[in-house]
């Protein structure tokens, strides 16, 4: 199962990337594809695999956009958005909470139990 999986990724994984090199107009593309394979690599297949490449492409693409944009001495940046496609290249009927954060334990667990007990 956990081997399926894997493949399943490594798929979808290719096609953001073949969808990456058609669209990404930045010099670092080569960093930006790893960035996609790492970003992609411990998600599960199900999560994935009725999405298209063009709205994952968007998702991995506006995270990329946050890590270049955030200062090395920042703790934690964080984004909440509704993404569009013509702001965002991706649609989600949810709202979204981008992170990047420094090695802190525990983080996602306690944000995302935060967001539950909000409702």
């Amino acid at each position: 199962m956990i081997i399926e999986n894997k493949k399943i990724i490594n798929n979808i994984t290719n096609k953001v990337k073949r969808h990456a090199k058609k669209k990404y107009q930045h010099s670092d593309l080569e960093v930006f594809l790893s960035f996609i394979k790492c970003y992609y690599s411990q998600a599960s297949s199900e999560d994935l695999v009725n999405r298209s490449s063009v709205s994952l492409y968007g998702l991995v693409y506006r995270h990329w956009l946050l890590v270049r944009e955030a200062s090395v001495s920042e703790d934690v940046v964080m984004r909440i958005y509704n993404p569009t496609m013509a702001d965002d290249l991706w649609v989600s009927t949810h709202s979204v909470i981008q992170l990047i954060v420094k090695d802190m334990p525990f983080l996602v667990d306690s944000i995302r139990m935060e967001i539950e007990r909000m409702g």
